[in-house]
């Protein structure tokens, strides 16, 4: 046999001979593997052909095509390798994979994409590769994204309509002065695509911190009051050769990337979006702190050396680091970032645009605090979000915004669940009707889990509202400093939370996350200095979100969390918001119902036992 060029766990991968005709003949001469294939099936001639012109590139190049050897039954099972491409007039480099029909859905092409990539990038030197793909490609695009790949482009192929994937070897320059230059003039280019519209640009990331080694793309955050109006600016910024690619795993955000010409990343924001302040603030603490620059710089080189294929093990590399200094930079913080501006707010509204809001303001609320607490850990796949932290409450660790295929659902529960069994941690599992597929909640039940909670999503046009304070004797006041969250966390033990709740979780949290202006706002209600009722208002997606209205047992039936909720609904209102949504348990609906809230959605919380 050909000598092998690699393996991976469940394939040799080796050179193409002209022998391989008969083994090529079930892939290349299948309609249904060559579907989108630009040459259609070929048969034993045509194949003939192929090899042929497979080893002339093997002598120009060094690579080519390579066959799939099954280590299990020792046959050749699929045809994957690299292949230079001239498209819009530049050589490019693409991967390609074509696998046997018995082969398809066992993962066979990915772990040979994979590999192939790594092989690439490390013992090949290359710097980028991209994988040209027909649109109604659903498989090969799937294996793009679970390999790294992102879309690049839209653009034409030999005629045909093609999508771009690429994705590039991790590298990393010294800083250059040049970067901010090129900041300016994307800006000036994006000023006159959003002319009329409130939004304000900034240079971020590593390329923006003086002596900061860095990969040398650009990335520029916009804010906005509306995000949802972006998607309007799409075709205008394709023209400056920005590929939309929606919210790219970040809920409420709008993310573009540049390829052309200088690599650019922008990101969108709405004003009220927490992620914006970050950046900012993790921008300008590294560029007043050059030690920790300098820390930072050396555990990226080492990094990319270590993983230099693989991005994914490079962000993760790099978390407990970044969390420091987002952690170093809140504490620091005087309120600087927290946006001052009242932007309108969205006033009209659709049916599945309120069900967008509820869910990323309910994110953002399951998240908040969790990107700066060592003790907590945020695991964000393509298709969930999981929160993992040291305390032992399914108040802190859950599951939630699982997107997952029909085909893959079982394995993923799977996978997910063995995150939390493996530390012997409680969890929830929080199902909302955005959730895939439909037989999500089927599935929970057959891996063990079962209903905790049903809720009722509702929400309420605070512009309709009556809305008026009644019980004089009770004193709200927001949180500002610890004192007063320790008196919240008392309210919380007093209906079931853990008494250690506040020294393992609250005392932690860096004032500046709920101080005056933050967009997460915590209160307390006092009878006679003496903590009854508790309420959390979170201002983001346009909306303002109710939580955590809780009265102490001692107190209830005595108009407290109903006064609690009135007083929250105004401040919203105060601040411009037309709109507010909660999630409902069965014994607050009536409750709601009765201030107005109308029903729109359901979430279900799923747990062991």
């Amino acid at each position: 046999m050909t000598e092998v060029l690699f393996e991976t766990p469940r394939l040799f991968v080796r050179k193409c001979t002209i022998e391989d005709v008969d083994g090529l003949q079930k892939i290349l001469g299948d309609p249904e593997v060559m579907r989108f294939s630009l040459k259609g099936p070929l048969d034993r001639e045509g194949i003939a052909d192929y090899l042929k012109g497979m080893l002339s590139h093997y002598e120009k190049f060094g690579f080519g095509l390579w066959v799939l050897i099954s280590k299990e039954k020792g046959e050749l099972i699929g045809l994957a390798g690299l292949i230079n491409q001239t498209l819009d007039d530049c050589e490019c480099t693409e991967l390609i994979y074509r696998v046997a029909k018995d082969y398809w859905g066992s993962g066979i092409a990915t772990e040979a994409a994979r590999a192939i990539k790594e092989f690439a990038f490390i013992k090949l030197g290359l710097d980028r590769l991209v994988s040209i793909i027909e649109p109604e490609n659903s498989r090969s695009k799937k294996v793009a994204e679970k390999i790294g790949m992102s879309l690049l482009k839209k653009t034409r192929f030999h005629e045909f309509e093609v999508e771009v994937y690429d994705v590039g070897r991790i590298v990393l320059c010294s800083y250059d002065a040049h970067w901010k230059e090129v900041f300016k003039q994307e800006v000036e280019k994006l000023n006159q695509v959003f002319a009329d519209h409130l939004i304000s640009f900034h240079h971020i990331g590593s390329t923006a911190i003086s002596s900061c080694d860095a990969k040398p793309i650009i990335d520029i955050l916009g804010i906005t009051n509306d995000v949802l109006q972006i998607d309007s600016f799409s075709d205008s910024l394709e023209r400056l050769d920005y590929v939309p690619l929606g919210e790219y795993g970040m809920k409420q955000r709008r993310f573009f990337r540049k390829r052309h010409c200088g690599d650019v990343n922008l990101h969108i924001f709405e004003d009220s979006d927490p992620e914006a302040a970050r950046h900012l603030k993790f921008r300008d603490y590294l560029s007043s702190h050059p030690q920790e620059v300098r820390k930072y710089s050396q555990l990226k080189r080492r990094l990319a050396q270590e993983n230099p294929a693989d991005m994914v093990k490079y962000i993760l590399g790099k978390e407990s680091f970044v969390k420091s200094i987002d952690y170093g930079a809140v504490v620091q913080d005087k309120g600087t970032y927290w946006n001052k501006t009242i932007y309108p707010k969205k006033s009209t509204w659709g049916h599945s645009e309120i069900i967008n809001a509820m869910e990323a303001n309910m994110q953002l609320q399951m998240t908040y605090f969790s990107k700066y607490l060592p003790e907590m850990h945020i695991i964000y796949e393509p298709d969930v979000i999981v929160v993992q932290s040291s305390i032992r409450d399914d108040t802190f660790n859950y599951i939630i915004n699982a997107r997952f295929s029909k085909s893959a659902v079982g394995d993923r529960i799977t996978h997910v669940l063995k995150l939390f069994q493996s530390l012997n941690l409680p969890f929830s599992w929080w199902v909302s009707e955005r959730d895939t597929p439909d037989t999500l909640e089927e599935e929970l039940v057959r891996h063990g889990l079962n209903p905790k909670e049903d809720d009722i999503g509702m929400y309420l046009f605070l512009n309709k509202a009556q809305l008026s304070l009644k019980v004089h004797e009770l004193s709200i006041q927001r949180v500002i400093e610890k004192p007063a969250l320790k008196d919240f966390a008392a309210v919380m033990t007093s209906i079931g939370g853990s008494p250690d709740i506040y020294r393992q979780f609250f005392n932690k949290i860096p004032s500046m996350l709920y101080a005056e202006g933050a967009p997460y706002e915590i209160y307390v209600g006092y009878l006679n200095q003496e903590p009854v009722v508790t309420g959390i208002l979170v201002l983001h997606a346009n909306v303002g979100g109710i939580y955590y209205i809780m009265t102490n047992p001692a107190h209830r039936r005595k108009g407290y969390g109903t006064e609690m909720m009135v007083f929250l609904l105004m401040c919203a209102k105060e601040r411009g918001y037309h709109l507010s949504t909660l999630q409902a348990s069965a014994s607050g609906r009536n409750l709601y119902q009765r201030l107005g809230f109308q029903q729109i959605c359901r979430f279900v919380e799923y747990a062991t036992g």
